[in-house]
């Protein structure tokens, strides 16, 4: 995934609107924090501007101050998902560590299943169950079933690579 950043731009550009670019960029793979701005600008826009994936809508002419509190946002918003797509890349690294049998005890755990249907599930007795959920746990760095259960769905938002149960 490409690094996060900061966007300040114009609806009004030569060629492509500043709501197409930053809409276009919202599909690919670099969605920028996106701070739109316009000096001929209306609520219909600002609200097209925000679908688009606009963090802010600043009308012209604003105060500098108005823009460096907007952009200061705009930064920390680019450090918070920095900061989660490295806690996301180092859950998936933890994944990868996992035996095939581990990655299949995962799924069936973040689906709510209790050491006991898992091992019905599995074919296997509780005890290797058990054995099983434990070095899940620990490979995983999770405190608890429900901790394990937020890294699944933050595997599954981030690339899908948490395989599911039929």
């Amino acid at each position: 995934m490409a690094k996060p950043m900061c966007l300040l731009v114009d609806v009004r550009l030569p060629g492509m609107s500043g709501l197409d670019l930053v809409q276009q960029l919202q599909e690919g793979p670099v969605r920028p924090v996106a701070v739109m701005m316009t000096g001929h600008g209306d609520i219909p826009m600002a609200v097209k501007a925000m679908r688009a994936g606009a963090l802010h809508f600043l009308e012209k002419p604003f105060e500098p101050g108005e823009l460096l509190q907007t952009l200061e946002e705009a930064l920390q918003r680019v450090s918070a998902l920095v900061a989660e797509e490295a806690a996301t890349s180092a859950i998936d690294a933890r994944f990868r560590l996992l035996t095939p049998r581990e990655q299949e005890v995962m799924a069936l755990l973040s689906e709510g299943l209790p050491t006991k249907m898992l091992a019905t599930r599995l074919g296997i007795s509780t005890r290797t169950a058990e054995h099983h959920r434990a070095a899940v746990l620990r490979k995983m760095g999770a405190r608890t079933v429900s901790h394990l259960v937020r890294m699944s769905m933050s595997l599954q938002a981030g690339a899908g690579n948490l395989p599911t149960r039929t």
